[in-house]
């Protein structure tokens, strides 16, 4: 009796040990699981410190852009100072200081680090687990319109006329809309080798940025027909909207600029991304009158095109600008103020008022002109619809990055 007393005990002892390592076992798993390197813990610590992170960045973001824009408004050079940019974020617990250059932003309850460089750039943060390396968001606005992006299809040009052809000096910011969508345009006059066969548009010899249509033959599109609804808004072509039918042609000619197939090689790269011939007259005045230059209007009234002027309901077929100074040596909208290479400007995708066979243009003498268009005189720069998810950066040399 007692060896099996002495025998049970024995195997409940046993038993109990056999628990207690299985239930450790099981606790050091349940352990890593949470706290380990890539524990539940430690991953929602770093979700948190990132959303943290985020949220910091985006604060600098906003104070900096409502202290860029009262500069703007006040015409001062567009750069900041600590103070500045302190008045901007006097709700927050933060800190601005100046650590030689660039202004130093510390947040008092995270004690992380920023540093806001004069172009806008946010590094950080630094704290006591050292510096997080990543490349800033910044979000474009219209005092941005005219700086060159880095958008990785190379025209062939020199935008900036250094003589250094490469595609960093290709593009260039031209408007964004109230959707997020981001517009750029090439920085000058498209050389026509490398125009799209498609859009039936023909060149001229010892012309090398011309692109016409040199007869009625060459314009087979149909006309009002032919441009999609969903182009015509997005590219601020309102007169569609009271002329579904039209085929005049110069909206033919118009189709063509506006056929996003015809252009869709210079939207490669880019998820969502899409091309146009050209700014239309709308999206043109749109990002000129941002800039604060010469209130210009435009008038879509008729049913053969667009009248432009000064006064708020236009009857002109043509305006002459070229008095706004600085307006008409914003090489954003005149690449030229002569004529290059025999070409004396560009077109853009929107019929005139003045007859069924003329389309506008932006001429080099500062006049939003009217041409046939048949005529040899304009050349095209195309337009590059980014969407609103395109996340961008601004670098040091002030060139944006597309960041993927």
């Amino acid at each position: 009796m007692g060896d099996r007393l002495k025998q049970e005990r024995a195997i409940t002892l046993i038993t109990l040990v056999i628990t207690i390592i299985v239930l450790s076992i099981l606790a050091g798993i349940t352990i890593a699981t949470l706290t380990g390197e890539n524990g539940i813990v430690t991953k929602s610590i770093s979700s948190k410190e990132k959303r943290i992170i985020a949220e910091e960045k985006e604060q600098i973001r906003l104070a900096y852009n409502a202290a860029m824009m009262k500069q703007y408004e006040a015409g001062n050079n567009f750069s900041i100072t600590a103070s500045e940019l302190q008045i901007q974020l006097d709700a927050l617990n933060v800190v601005t200081t100046v650590d030689g250059e660039p202004i130093t932003v510390t947040f008092d309850k995270s004690k992380n680090i920023y540093t806001v460089e004069s172009n806008g750039n946010i590094t950080g943060p630094k704290n006591s687990g050292g510096e997080i390396e990543e490349k800033p968001l910044q979000e474009i606005s219209s005092m941005h319109y005219g700086e060159y992006i880095d958008y990785k299809v190379d025209l062939g040009i020199d935008g900036d006329q250094d003589g250094d052809t490469n595609d960093i000096d290709d593009w260039r910011i031209f408007y964004k809309d109230d959707s997020g969508n981001i517009f750029i345009i090439a920085a000058d006059y498209l050389p026509n080798s490398k125009l799209p066969s498609q859009t039936n548009m023909g060149t001229a010899r010892d012309y090398p940025y011309s692109a016409y249509w040199p007869s009625a033959s060459n314009l087979t599109r149909a006309g009002s027909s032919a441009i999609s609804s969903n182009v015509a808004k997005k590219y601020m072509f309102s007169w569609l909207t009271h002329n579904l039918y039209n085929t005049n042609q110069n909206v033919k000619a118009v189709a063509a600029l506006l056929d996003t197939a015809a252009w869709e090689s210079f939207a490669t790269g880019i998820s969502g991304a899409e091309a146009i011939g050209g700014p239309t007259l709308e999206m043109y005045v749109a990002s000129w009158n941002a800039k604060g230059y010469t209130t210009i209007y435009c008038n879509n009234s008729t049913n053969v095109g667009y009248y432009v002027g000064t006064d708020n309901r236009p009857t002109n077929y043509l305006l002459n600008i070229s008095s706004d100074i600085d307006g008409y040596a914003d090489t954003l909208y005149y690449p030229h103020t002569s004529a290059f290479g025999n070409c004396s400007g560009y077109w853009l995708a929107t019929p005139s008022a003045e007859s069924n066979t003329y389309l506008m243009g932006l001429d080099f003498t500062g006049s939003i002109q009217r041409s046939v268009y048949d005529g040899n005189y304009y050349g095209v720069r195309p337009i590059v619809s980014l969407p609103p998810e395109t996340k961008v950066t601004r670098g040091k040399d002030g060139v944006w990055e597309i960041l993927q």
